[in-house]
């Protein structure tokens, strides 16, 4: 959907977007070389209900963006953390 400035004008409470939500799991492959990563799945499963809820009780709520893709390199932490949807083998 498009957004134009008149939709813009008339919304009456806070424009949403969420920009980063994720967790660190330090989960990798067992012997069997899956990840077996349900308390990341959990997380997000969670908060994405609770985003459902919120929508249907009208926030409005433009845009979600889940953090990050792949694990990566954390100012902080180094490759210590792992922050990805999905397992990276460095």
């Amino acid at each position: 959907m498009r957004w134009s400035r008149a939709s813009l004008a008339t919304t009456t409470g806070p424009v949403i977007e969420i920009t980063e939500s994720g967790c660190s799991y330090n989960d990798g492959p067992g012997r069997e070389c899956v990840i077996h990563d349900s308390r990341r799945i959990e997380y997000h499963r969670q908060y994405l209900q609770a985003l459902a809820q919120a929508i249907a009780d009208g926030a409005d709520v433009r845009g979600y963006h889940a953090w990050s893709l792949m694990d990566n390199f954390e100012w902080a932490e180094g490759f210590s953390q792992r922050f990805g949807l999905a397992y990276v083998d460095f």
